[in-house]
C-alpha cells in the first residue's frame, strides 16, 4: 500500500496509509454500510484488499472487479433478494416510532440509516417523504412543533433542516424540564433584608431556616439553599450548628464535646443523632406551591371536639396548603378564588391565597407561601403531594413520617397521633396591619406581554380575556425601557372605520428593514400581513426583499386553508417587491385586487405601518429590558407577533385578534375527539350514541381471534338545524373506517335501495291532490338495528376504552355506520318488519311501500335510509303505524312534514310549495357571492361554451364543488337544469368562461331563492300526467351532439325532468320528439322504411301504448313547449313564460 504524504488524514484512513480499526468487517449482514465505507477507503488508497474470512468466495476471481462482483452477489443479493429485503425495510420504516427518552439526533439517525438501506435496494425516496415520516413519528411533546412545520410547504424542506428545528425545540424543552426539576419545593423566607432586592433571605438566629450568606463556594453546601442557623436545612455558611459548611460541627473531625443536644440537653452529639425519645411534635417546614392547581381536599375527618389550634396536619390527599385563620396572613391576594371539595362531597369557597408568617422554636421567622384562606375550615393543612412532585421522598416507619429531599437528607419528622394522622404544632405570628395585603404584579405582566401598556392589561383583567390574570392597577412609575424604545411621530389621522364583513377581505402588507444586524438565521427584513377585519397579524422573516412574492403565496395558501375564506384585496405600498410583473399576474389570476397606495403616503397603509411600528417597539423593549444580543431580533419579532394576536385592540371590543379571526363557535362541528370532549354538549351526544349501541346489543367485548384484524373507528360530529337555521340537536356518530374492509372477508353485497326524488315528488302530488296529511319519522341509530352475516371486529372507540380491558376489541352483531354492508343490513331489517305488518313493496320502486286496508284506507311509505315519509287517508291508521314502528325501533316522531332531505315543505292558502331557500342561501355564502347583483335567467341567450377555449384554467376542485352544490339544488329547481347540465360538461379542465357561466347561475339563484315547485290548490278535476319533450340539434360546439330534455307534470306541477346530452351524434333532423310531426305519424301509423331503422325498439313501445289508448301524442306549439328551457338558453321573456307554465314560482306569486 502507498502511504499518504499529506499531513491531513482523509475520512476512513490514518496517517501512513493505515486503515482505521473501527471500519466494519463484512459479516454477511452489514453489506450496504460496509460497501459504502470500503469504497471510500479503497478509492483513496488506490488498492483492493480482502477480508480473510471471505477469501474462499473470491479465490478463483481473475480480477479485483470480478472479486467485488462476487461479493456483491453473495451479500448484496440479486434483484429478487433485494425486493424481499426492501419489503422488510419498508415495514420497519412504517412501524418506526421515536422512543420517549430518545434524542432527536438519534432518532433521525435511525430513520436515515433505514432510508439508506431502502435506497440500496432500489427504492427512491425524496426528502419530503422522509421529513413527513419524521414529523408523524415524534413523541407527543413535539406536537406543537409538528403542527407548525406541517402548516408549511414541506416539499422544499430537507432532512437536515427539520433536524435542526427539532433539535432546537428539544433543547428548549430539556432546559424547561431541568428548570422544573431544580425548583425548590421547600424554601423558607426571612423577614430581614430589603424586600425584593436580595436573592437569598438571611437569618442568623438559632434554628433559622436560612442562615446568612457568607461564601458561596464553601465545601459541602447547596448553592440554592444557604442556611447557617442551628438546625438549618443546609449549613454551607457561617453559623452555629450549620451542616455541610464551615459552621461549628459542619465537617468531619469537629470536636463535639462542648456541643449540647437540643433534645436530651446532654453534651457530645447533635439532636438528630440523639438516641433519647423525641418530643411528640416537630416544628414544620413549609412548601411553596406551583401556580394553577385546582385545590381539591380529600382529608380524613376529625372529631368536632378535637382542638386544632395552631396544629398543622400533613395531608397526602390535600392539593395545597389551607387554613381558616384570616388574621394569620402577612400578605393576601383576594383575586384568587376557587372551590374546595371535601371527602363527603361538601364544598367550601376559597376566598384568596397568601403567605402565613410562622415562628420556629428558636424564635426565627419563616413564611408558608401560597396558603388558601377557606372560611369555616377547622383544621390547618400542609400538602405533601406537591413535595413528591418536586422529587422529595416520604418515608413512614415506626409510626413516624419523615420528609427527605432528593439527596435523602432529612427535612422534617412528624409522629403519628392517636387518630392516625400526622400533625405538627407551629407558632403563627398574627399580623393586625395588612397594608401590603394585595400583591401587585403589574410589572411582571407588563414584561410578560412584551411591555404592553397598562391600560390594555387592565382591560384584559377586567374582561377576563386571560385566564387567572390578576387585577392590574396602573402604577405611577414609568417604564424606562418603553420611554426609550417607543418614540414615534404624531398620528396622521384617526383610523378609518373598517367596511369589511369577513376575514381576508382586505389584507394590509408591508416590509420592515433592513435591520442593523442580521438575525440568527441571516435575515435582514420581515414582512407583515394584517387582516383588516380581525386585526390578526402574521410575520415572516426574509433575507431579501425579492422573497416577498414567494412568502405571499405561502401566506395566502395557509390563511385561506385555515379560515375557509378567500383573500380578496391586498393593499400595499409602492415598493418594488410588491409591483413586479409576476406579483401582479399572480394576483390577477387568483382574482385578488392589487391596490397600491400613492407614494409618500404611508398613512393610507396605516394598518401595516402601525403594526410594524408596534412590533419594533416591543422588540426593542424586550431586547433592551433583558439585555439580549441584537441578533435575536428575529425571535423577538415572532414573539411580538404571537403576543399581539392575544392582546386587545380598539377595533375589537373585548376580543383578541386570535379569537376573532378563528371565530370559534361553541356550536361549530369539532373535527376530532380532542376538540369535542371539551364541550359538554358533544360529550353528552357521544354518551347517547354509546348508550344506543349498548341498548341495541350491537357488539360485545372479546379478545381478538388469531388471524383476524380489527377495523378502526372514529367520531363524526354534526349539528342538526331546522329550516330557520336554528340548532335542534348535537349528533355524535361512531363511524367505522369502512375503507379498510376487504370484499369477501368482512363484507359481500352492499346495495340498498332508497326512494328516488321523482318518487317523493309524485307521492307529494298524490297527497296534495287527495288532501291527505303527510308525516315524517326518523329512526334513531338506524344502522345499529341491522344484523350482520359476516364476522367483523372493531377497536374500542376513543374516550370509551374499558378499563383493564384495553387490549380487547368489539365483535359486531349488528351494523355500525361506516360499514360497507350497513345500509343493506338495515334495509333487510326494516323490509322484513314492514312485510310482517302488512306492507307490500312497490315492484318498480323498492323504496316505496303500500298498505291497503278496506276499512282504514291506504298508507304510502317512502323510505330514504332512516327517514320515513308517511301519507294516507286515515289519520288514525297512520298513528297506529307510528306506534308499531316505535315499538320495534327507537324512533323520533317529527309530526307533519316540514323539512325532508334538505327540502322545505310549506303549505299556504294557495297550495303547497317545495323549495330549498335555506340551501340556496348557504351556496351563495359558501362561494362568497351572496352580495352579487341578481340575473333574470340562469344562462345568457344563445350561450356557446367550448372545451377548447383558449383561456386560463381555473381551480377544478373548487369548480366541482360548485357544480355539485348546484346539482342538488335541481331537486326543486327544474328551471336551472339545462344551465347546470351545460357547465357540468367541463369539470375535468374548466376555463374562465365555464366558471363565469356557473356564477351566472348563482346570480340567477340570488334573485329567485324562494322559488320552488308549486302544487296548486286541488280541484275536483281528475289529475292528468302530461309530458313535454324536446331536443336541440347538434347544440354542443365540441362534438355536435344534441341535448334532449323532458318534463312530466302531475296535477300541473313538475315531478320528473331531465336535461341530458345525447350519447350519439344525430345525422338527421328526424328525431323522436313531440313537436316533430314525422315522429308522431310514425307512432300512429306502422310505417317502416330505412330512414326509421335507427329508432331503437323501446321507442316502438310508444306506438303500442297509443294503440291501447293509454298514451296520447299531440303536437305542441313552440310557444307552449315547456321543455324548451331544458334544451337551450332562451330569451328572458320566453324563459319567464315557460317557467310559469312549469309551475316553478315563488312564495309570493304562488297564489
Amino acid at each position: 500500500m502507498a502511504a499518504s504524504s499529506s499531513s491531513s488524514v482523509p475520512m476512513g484512513t490514518y496517517e501512513n496509509g493505515a486503515f482505521p480499526g473501527n471500519l466494519p468487517i463484512l459479516n454477511g449482514k452489514n453489506y450496504d454500510t460496509w460497501c459504502k465505507q470500503m469504497k471510500v477507503v479503497f478509492g483513496f488508497q488506490d488498492v483492493w484488499d480482502l477480508v480473510q474470512d471471505n477469501f474462499e468466495r473470491v479465490g478463483d476471481a481473475s480480477s479485483s472487479k470480478e472479486a467485488w462482483d462476487n461479493l456483491e452477489k453473495a451479500y448484496g443479493g440479486a434483484t429478487k433478494v433485494k425486493k424481499v429485503r426492501l419489503q422488510t425495510y419498508k415495514r420497519q420504516f412504517e412501524l418506526l416510532q421515536m422512543e420517549e427518552k430518545e434524542s432527536v439526533g438519534d432518532f433521525v439517525t435511525r430513520v436515515t440509516k433505514l432510508v439508506n438501506l431502502m435506497k440500496g435496494c432500489g427504492e427512491s425516496m425524496n426528502d419530503q417523504s422522509v421529513v413527513e415520516k419524521i414529523l408523524r413519528s415524534l413523541t407527543p411533546r413535539f406536537d406543537i412543533v409538528v403542527a407548525i412545520e406541517e402548516s408549511k410547504d414541506l416539499s422544499s424542506t430537507t432532512v437536515e433542516e427539520i433536524q435542526g428545528v427539532l433539535e432546537a425545540s428539544e433543547q428548549k424543552l430539556n432546559e424547561s424540564l431541568e428548570k422544573g426539576k431544580s425548583d425548590v419545593a421547600l424554601q423558607a423566607q426571612s423577614n430581614y433584608g430589603k424586600k425584593g432586592k436580595e436573592k437569598w433571605s438571611r437569618n442568623k438566629g438559632r434554628g433559622g431556616y436560612q442562615g446568612s450568606n457568607a461564601k458561596d463556594d464553601q465545601e459541602g453546601g447547596n448553592p440554592t439553599q444557604k442556611n447557617g442557623g442551628r438546625g438549618g436545612f443546609n449549613g454551607n455558611h457561617r453559623g452555629r450548628g450549620g451542616r455541610g459548611g464551615r459552621g461549628r460541627g459542619g465537617y468531619k473531625g469537629f470536636d463535639k464535646s462542648n456541643l449540647q443536644c437540643y433534645n436530651c440537653q446532654k453534651y457530645g452529639h447533635f439532636a438528630d443523632e440523639c438516641t433519647a425519645s423525641k418530643p411528640p411534635d416537630e416544628e414544620a417546614r413549609v412548601a411553596k406551591q406551583d401556580e394553577g392547581e385546582n385545590p381539591v381536599m380529600l382529608m380524613v375527618t376529625t372529631k368536632e371536639d378535637q382542638r386544632c389550634g395552631e396544629e398543622w396536619y400533613l395531608d397526602s390527599g390535600c392539593s395545597t396548603h389551607m387554613t381558616g385563620r384570616r388574621d394569620w396572613f402577612s400578605s393576601f391576594d383576594q383575586s384568587h378564588k376557587n372551590k374546595v371539595k371535601f371527602a363527603n362531597d361538601s364544598t367550601l369557597n376559597a376566598e384568596g391565597v397568601g403567605v402565613v408568617c410562622i415562628r420556629s422554636k428558636t424564635g426565627d421567622q419563616a413564611f408558608i407561601n401560597d396558603v388558601l384562606y377557606i372560611p369555616g375550615i377547622k383544621c390547618n393543612l400542609l400538602s405533601v403531594g406537591q413535595l413528591i412532585e418536586k422529587d422529595y421522598k416520604i418515608a413512614i416507619e415506626d409510626r413516624m413520617l419523615r420528609l427527605m429531599d432528593s439527596n435523602i437528607k432529612l427535612i422534617l419528622k412528624a409522629p403519628m397521633s392517636k387518630n392516625r394522622t400526622f400533625k405538627i404544632e407551629i407558632n403563627v405570628m398574627n399580623h393586625m396591619c395588612l397594608a401590603t395585603a394585595v400583591e401587585r404584579d403589574e410589572w411582571t405582566w407588563h414584561y410578560r406581554f412584551g411591555h404592553l401598556n397598562f391600560r390594555d392589561l387592565n382591560m384584559m383583567s377586567n374582561k377576563s380575556m386571560v385566564s387567572r390574570l390578576p387585577r392590574i392597577q396602573v402604577p405611577n412609575e414609568v417604564c424606562e425601557d418603553c420611554v426609550q424604545s417607543k418614540q414615534h411621530r404624531d398620528n396622521f389621522n384617526k383610523d378609518v372605520k373598517s367596511r369589511t364583513n369577513n376575514v381576508l377581505e382586505v389584507i394590509y402588507s408591508d416590509v420592515c428593514g433592513p435591520m442593523q444586524v442580521d438575525s440568527t438565521g441571516g435575515n435582514k427584513y420581515f414582512v407583515s400581513f394584517v387582516d383588516d377585519h380581525s386585526r390578526k397579524l402574521w410575520t415572516y422573516l426574509i433575507k431579501r426583499k425579492s422573497e416577498v412574492f414567494d412568502v405571499f403565496k405561502k401566506f395566502k395558501a395557509m390563511a385561506e386553508k385555515q379560515s375557509d375564506h378567500k383573500l380578496k384585496v391586498l393593499k400595499i405600498d409602492g415598493g418594488g417587491e410588491y409591483v413586479s410583473n409576476a406579483f401582479s399576474e399572480y394576483c390577477e389570476a387568483e382574482g385578488i385586487m392589487h391596490e397600491v397606495i400613492p407614494p409618500y403616503t404611508p398613512q393610507q397603509n396605516g394598518s401595516a405601518e402601525r403594526r410594524n411600528r408596534t412590533i419594533m417597539n416591543m422588540v426593542r423593549c424586550m431586547i433592551r429590558g433583558k439585555h439580549l444580543p441584537k441578533e435575536l431580533w428575529g425571535e423577538a419579532v415572532n414573539t411580538a407577533c404571537y403576543v399581539l394576536n392575544r392582546c386587545p385592540t380598539k377595533r375589537l371590543n373585548g376580543v383578541t385578534p386570535e379569537e376573532f379571526h378563528l371565530a370559534f363557535n361553541a356550536e361549530a362541528e369539532p373535527v376530532n375527539f380532542e376538540d369535542a370532549v371539551k364541550s359538554k354538549k358533544w360529550l353528552d351526544a357521544m354518551n347517547e350514541e354509546i348508550e344506543s349501541i349498548e341498548r341495541n346489543n350491537t357488539w360485545e367485548l372479546v379478545d381478538l381471534p388469531h388471524g383476524k384484524k380489527a377495523i378502526g373507528v372514529k367520531w363524526v360530529y354534526k349539528v342538526k338545524l331546522n329550516p330557520k337555521g336554528e340548532i335542534t340537536r348535537h349528533k355524535a356518530r361512531l363511524v367505522v373506517k369502512g375503507f379498510l374492509q376487504k370484499e369477501g372477508i368482512n363484507f359481500n353485497k352492499v346495495f340498498a335501495p332508497v326512494a328516488r326524488m321523482e318518487t317523493i315528488r309524485l307521492v307529494t302530488a298524490l297527497t296534495h291532490h287527495n288532501n291527505w296529511s303527510m308525516h315524517q319519522m326518523d329512526v334513531k341509530c338506524a344502522f345499529l338495528n341491522g344484523p350482520l352475516d359476516e364476522e367483523v371486529y372493531v377497536v374500542q372507540p376513543p374516550g370509551f376504552t374499558v378499563k383493564e380491558d384495553e387490549s380487547k376489541v368489539y365483535k359486531l352483531h349488528k351494523a355500525l355506520y361506516g360499514l360497507k354492508q350497513a345500509p343493506r343490513a338495515w334495509n333487510k331489517r326494516i323490509d322484513k318488519f314492514l312485510g310482517d305488518i302488512g306492507f307490500s313493496k312497490c315492484v318498480t320502486e323498492h323504496g316505496v311501500y303500500v298498505k291497503n286496508c278496506a276499512e282504514k284506507g291506504t298508507i304510502i311509505l317512502c323510505l330514504y335510509v332512516d327517514d320515513l315519509l308517511i301519507t294516507g287517508r286515515n289519520e288514525a291508521h297512520i298513528r297506529e303505524f307510528k306506534v308499531d314502528m316505535m315499538r320495534e325501533f327507537e324512533m323520533t316522531d317529527l309530526g307533519h312534514i316540514s323539512y325532508f332531505l334538505g327540502i322545505e315543505f310549506q303549505r299556504t292558502s294557495g297550495g303547497l310549495i317545495l323549495h330549498q331557500k335555506k340551501y340556496a342561501s348557504e351556496i351563495l355564502k359558501r362561494f362568497e357571492i351572496d352580495q352579487c347583483n341578481p340575473a333574470l335567467t340562469p344562462s345568457e341567450p344563445r350561450l356557446q361554451l367550448s372545451r377548447e377555449a383558449e383561456e386560463k384554467n381555473v381551480d377544478s376542485t373548487e369548480y366541482r364543488r360548485l357544480i355539485g352544490s348546484l346539482r342538488y339544488l335541481c331537486n326543486t329547481r327544474p328551471d336551472i337544469a339545462y344551465s347546470v347540465g351545460i357547465v357540468s360538461r367541463y369539470m375535468e379542465r374548466p376555463k374562465m368562461s365555464h366558471l363565469s357561466a356557473a356564477k351566472r347561475i348563482l346570480r340567477y339563484i340570488k334573485g329567485t331563492m324562494d322559488y320552488g315547485i308549486v302544487f296548486n290548490k286541488p280541484d275536483k278535476r281528475s289529475i292528468e300526467l302530461i309530458g313535454y319533450t324536446d331536443s336541440n340539434w347538434c347544440g354542443d360546439k365540441d362534438d355536435r351532439k344534441s341535448t334532449a330534455g323532458y318534463v312530466f307534470l302531475y296535477g300541473g306541477a313538475p315531478i320528473s325532468w331531465c336535461s341530458r346530452k345525447e350519447p350519439v351524434v344525430a345525422l338527421s333532423t328526424f328525431i323522436l320528439k313531440v313537436d316533430n310531426m314525422s315522429a308522431i305519424d310514425l307512432a300512429k301509423n306502422p310505417i317502416a322504411h330505412g330512414r326509421s331503422k335507427h329508432i331503437e325498439m323501446r321507442f316502438h313501445y310508444l306506438r303500442e301504448q297509443v294503440g291501447n289508448g293509454k298514451l296520447k301524442l299531440e303536437h305542441c306549439k313552440t310557444d307552449l313547449q315547456v321543455a324548451d328551457v331544458l334544451t337551450k338558453a332562451v330569451t328572458v321573456e320566453t324563459f319567464i313564460r315557460l317557467r310559469n307554465l312549469m309551475c316553478v314560482k315563488s312564495l309570493e306569486n304562488m297564489n
